[in-house]
């Protein structure tokens, strides 16, 4: 093997800012294997571990990797793909033993730039328009409080009239169109039909996250488009997709039900992954009691 020495992941299910076991008294570890168990940001601890060569953070739901992976000097193998980045740090640059960099599967397009009538103060507007702006430009993604306060912003979208609502749509639209999801369910609350052609782009598009498609395919499910319910019982259906997603897309159809989401949701109830299997049963079990 091109790694031997010690290798550890996490366990199973760890929370999004965990990995489940004490990275920091792991110093003579070289290989680190974190792949899907959704963290949002990276642990600080684990920069700390000097001796690494390999590194597998894909499958994850990171938005940022700090510039502190610049302390893994003997980094020859880094993972990142599956994620949600939308740019690398330059620290990679200083890392003379990487010989394997893998980032497939995040929106990497370049961030769309807001327009001059919106950079950089809002003057003269509404707060909530500035809220709004704010949560579409923002690049401060680099944990789950971050993402929360992002996404608040961006809620506040529908609310919106007038030439504010029509200028804070423009730049949505261009933000889905540049591989960006963040503004996805904003755009289908507010029932901006002109999104439809974005929203269909990323949701059907196989470059892109299970994660990602299942963004654009609620947003077209609030849009009453049809192509937004195939997507998310594409993505339950791929026994290769992440559990994680596939359970989303089970919430998701259990959220927006019609005629044939009983029927899918016993299949996924009979599915080979157990994690999959009690999420349908859970859905199955909800919908009977209503």
């Amino acid at each position: 093997s091109r790694y031997p020495s010690k290798r550890w992941g996490p366990r199973r299910h760890s929370s999004p800012t965990s990995v489940g076991f004490p990275v920091y008294s792991l110093t003579g570890l070289d290989v680190l294997r974190l792949a899907g168990n959704r963290l949002a940001a990276l642990p600080p601890a684990v920069c700390r571990l000097s001796g690494l060569s390999a590194l597998n953070l894909s499958r994850n739901r990171l938005t940022a990797v700090p510039e502190t992976i610049g302390a893994l000097t003997h980094l020859v193998h880094l993972d990142l793909s599956d994620n949600m980045l939308t740019a690398l740090p330059e620290a990679l640059d200083g890392l003379a033993t990487l010989t394997r960099l893998e980032v497939a599967g995040n929106p990497m397009s370049p961030r769309v730039p807001p327009p001059p009538a919106f950079a950089p103060v809002t003057l003269g507007r509404s707060s909530q328009f500035g809220a709004v702006v704010r949560g579409l430009t923002t690049s401060d993604l680099g944990g789950k409080d971050a993402m929360d306060s992002m996404f608040g912003d961006i809620a506040s979208l529908p609310e919106l009239t007038g030439d504010e609502r029509t200028e804070a749509e423009d730049l949505a639209i261009a933000i889905v169109r540049a591989g960006d999801p963040r503004a996805a369910l904003a755009l289908g609350d507010a029932d901006c039909a002109r999104a439809v052609p974005a929203l269909l782009d990323m949701a059907t598009s196989t470059a892109n996250t299970a994660y990602v498609r299942l963004l654009a395919a609620r947003g077209l499910l609030k849009l009453g488009h049809g192509t937004g319910r195939a997507t998310v019982i594409a993505i339950l259906r791929d026994s290769t997709a992440y559990q994680h997603d596939r359970c989303d897309a089970i919430r998701v159809l259990a959220a927006h039900p019609d005629g044939e989401t009983e029927a899918v949701l016993e299949q996924a109830a009979a599915d080979a992954d157990p994690e999959v299997r009690s999420c349908a049963a859970s859905a199955l079990s909800r919908s009977s009691d209503q």
